[in-house]
């Protein structure tokens, strides 16, 4: 039996589209801009097509949790300065509740006077480093992708790009919640610099790293980006 003309042009589909790589959607990243200098980051992550918008903490303490579970896929928090900001973001809930739904947190360049509780949901606190710092900084995971680069379209990097003053960083990140499986990428004498850890169906990424060198920068926002669905 003769099939049907319109059947047919229906079946004629070009190989093009066939091979054509399916486009995932834009990140949707939302970073505060007054906890710490956020420097060029909006920039780097808008070359990577990544949808940013910034805020303030005090816009993000207003509106429903679920608006932000709906609206972003990314925090990112540069969190050199404003401790009491960032105590008073994460104690509101509004973060828990967002990574739990499968969002992820990244707080970077913690600097701490003393310790500095409750960084990030989950309990991890920061702890600043002795006056002579705690150097030397070393890779404790060296086959992880934010410092091989690979799977994800990044450069390796060194100790040289992630602590480019050898002193060991701003300080340490202790106490990352032991349930949530934490990874310690980078460390110094005192404790892990670099963590991530999972919390609920998402995932928390904290550093206390100072002024590492851009192919560092690359190589978080592409491991960020990988982590998405």
């Amino acid at each position: 039996m003769a099939v049907p003309a319109t059947v047919l042009a229906m079946l004629a589909v070009p190989v093009d589209d066939l091979n054509a790589a399916v486009v995932p959607p834009p990140v949707r990243a939302l970073v505060l801009t007054d906890l710490g200098d956020p420097g060029d980051i909006v920039t780097r992550m808008q070359a990577h097509s990544w949808q940013v918008t910034s805020l303030g903490v005090l816009s993000v303490l207003g509106p429903a949790t679920e608006t932000y579970s709906a609206s972003y896929d990314v925090i990112w928090i540069p969190a050199q300065s404003n401790f009491p900001g960032i105590h008073r973001l994460v104690s509101s809930g509004t973060m828990d509740a967002f990574i739990k739904k499968g969002g992820v947190l990244v707080i970077v360049d913690a600097n701490p006077v003393g310790v500095w509780p409750d960084l990030a949901p989950g309990g991890a606190d920061a702890e600043a480093l002795p006056a002579g710092g705690a150097a030397p900084l070393t890779i404790t995971k060296p086959d992880h992708p934010m410092i091989t680069g690979t799977g994800i379209g990044g450069v390796a990097v060194t100790t040289a790009d992630l602590d480019p003053q050898g002193t060991g960083g701003r300080g340490c990140i202790i106490n990352a919640p032991q349930e949530g499986g934490p990874v310690a990428i980078v460390s110094n004498a005192l404790g892990p610099v670099l963590v991530e850890h999972t919390h609920g169906s998402g995932r928390v990424l904290m550093t206390a790293l100072k002024n590492p060198t851009a192919n560092c920068v690359e190589n978080m926002i592409l491991y960020v980006q990988s982590l998405l669905p």
